[in-house]
């Protein structure tokens, strides 16, 4: 649960008994007061919340065809070499791998497609398993153009002038950075530069369960595959790692094919998942990091350039009446330290 809407939960519990009591002293009053300041602050953050997610919700309703809504976040590192009977060494020489999604939702072709999910929207996760334990803004943006050049990205038929939605959170080593803001203006201008373009922040704390979902069957399904007296081995590896999870995928299609073979016309489809698997090599390399900065952006969650990419446009939300135009300003900054490597 949000720290803030759960603190917000607590106050508003004692200003009620602050409140009921039928004497108040000075000390009680001036509490009062000072947690009806902070609740004011708390309440701001529910509305900038609720208005942010509403945002998110209609655009998942309004999905085009031919647009995309793209959600990324990364899992909590996994450890490998786990099994049903572990010796010393799978305990003291436990191999961590970062597991980094790239989540995208389109809506295109038959409504009755197996890929379907129950809002009618269509998403094809891109998971990539990596030795580099560093979740950085690099990580974030060489796995995103490993998924450009994919073929299963190009297979999701997204048109040109067409708008493609960024969300992430705010973590602040990968997300919220200026090289996030550098890289997201390379992508508008290069990769991507036949589509509107949008980076869209959730509100501190509030998550994306869509992601969320995903990791816990990624979990579920390593747990269940290494965990069982059938299972050999320990894997130590990150293409073991891999392939013990693209066929863990290709079991559960396979069941709910069947499944669905056997439902009437009339009624839903289980889902198919749809799933592609990369492994993402780091170097060690010390290498220079190219920002933009824009000072106080972490107070705005939708951004998006001009069309000469001369300003970064920043709005506190997608319907907010204010912009600040921020002058594009780049900066280089020389890495001292290079990624950890597990």
């Amino acid at each position: 649960m949000c720290p803030l809407c759960a603190k917000g939960k607590e106050i508003r519990a004692t200003i009620k008994k602050l409140e009921a009591k039928t004497e108040r002293d000075e000390n009680d009053d001036n509490l009062l007061l000072q947690l009806k300041d902070e609740l004011e602050l708390i309440n701001d953050h529910v509305k900038l919340e609720k208005k942010i997610r509403k945002e998110y919700n209609n655009q998942k309703e309004q999905l085009r065809n031919g647009e995309a809504i793209i959600i990324m976040d990364f899992k909590e590192n996994m450890s490998l070499g786990s099994g049903a009977v572990e010796t010393a060494r799978d305990f003291y020489n436990t191999p961590h791998r970062s597991i980094f999604t790239i989540a995208v939702y389109t809506r295109e072709g038959n409504d009755n497609e197996r890929l379907c999910t129950r809002d009618g929207l269509k998403i094809h996760y891109f998971t990539f398993a990596s030795d580099c334990l560093t979740h950085d803004t690099q990580f974030v943006f060489d796995c995103f153009r490993m998924m450009l050049n994919h073929e299963d990205w190009k297979s999701l038929n997204i048109k040109e002038n067409r708008k493609i939605n960024l969300w992430v959170d705010n973590a602040p080593q990968h997300f919220r950075t200026f090289q996030m803001l550098y890289e997201f203006k390379k992508l508008s201008e290069d990769h991507l530069k036949n589509n509107q373009l949008y980076l869209n922040y959730f509100a501190e704390y509030h998550g994306k369960c869509v992601c969320d979902s995903h990791f816990s069957l990624l979990s579920r399904y390593y747990t269940d595959k290494t965990k069982t007296l059938k299972h050999g081995t320990p894997v130590y590896s990150t293409p073991e790692f891999i392939d013990i999870l693209q066929t863990a995928v290709e079991q559960t299609n396979e069941i709910k094919n069947q499944l669905n073979k056997k439902r009437k016309q009339s009624t839903a489809p289980y889902p198919l998942l749809h799933v592609t698997f990369f492994d993402y090599k780091r170097s060690d390399e010390l290498q220079a990091i190219e920002q933009v900065t824009a000072p106080q952006f972490t107070s705005y969650y939708h951004f998006f350039f001009s069309k000469d990419f001369r300003l970064l446009c920043a709005k506190e939300h997608t319907d907010a009446k204010h912009t600040r135009n921020y002058p594009i300003k780049r900066k280089t900054v020389v890495q001292t330290k290079g990624p950890k490597l597990g």
